[in-house]
């Protein structure tokens, strides 16, 4: 399996994390597809809705079926209130919002994506996502934390495939994504 991470510059000036894992040998092929995210625009009048939506519905129309799990987090500046900007799921799938639910999206992997995430997709067994939801639910610190209790958690297991993301926008929140594939790794 292989990953692709890039930070792109959008049309309304935010910076945009896209990662994803990927059938092996088209890691490069779907890191310059990123660039598409360029086209993207985020203004005052997009809520939070709007502004997650827009970010699914880019990944669905840019990355195809060699993209079996794919994320994107940023930060627009005028959501403060509300948790959003942070969208994982499988190119595939038919968009839809964060429900809590682990699910099966093929290829291995497994999806977790929960309201004010974060959302992880794993190459594992399903009682290994039963344990991050217990992690993701039960951390008392932030979000940074959190990821990193993920992480160790995952790495403890021997989880080679992995991608986590967060809502970049609203209050304490920060564009975050990280992609590991094998044994490299792609941090913001």
């Amino acid at each position: 399996m292989d990953g692709f991470y890039n930070k792109i510059i959008c049309t309304s000036g935010e910076e945009i994390l896209i990662a994803g894992l990927c059938k092996k040998g088209t890691g490069k092929t779907n890191f310059e597809k990123c660039s598409a995210f360029i086209n993207l625009s985020f203004n005052k009048n997009d809520d939070a809705y709007d502004v997650d939506y827009k970010l699914a519905e880019k990944i669905k129309a840019v990355f195809n079926e060699a993209v079996y799990a794919a994320g994107a987090s940023v930060k627009a500046e005028h959501i403060i209130s509300q948790s959003t900007g942070g969208v994982i799921g499988s190119p595939k799938e038919h968009i839809k919002s964060a429900d809590g639910d682990i699910e099966y999206i093929g290829d291995g992997l497994y999806l977790l994506s929960l309201p004010e995430g974060p959302g992880v997709a794993a190459k594992c067994e399903k009682e290994i996502m039963y344990q991050i939801y217990s992690i993701i639910k039960n951390s008392k610190e932030g979000k940074q934390e959190c990821n990193l209790k993920i992480t160790e958690y995952l790495n403890k297991c021997n989880i080679t495939n992995y991608l986590i993301v967060n809502d970049g926008s609203g209050e304490n929140n920060a564009a975050y994504v990280l992609c590991k594939a094998g044994d490299v790794y792609e941090l913001s």
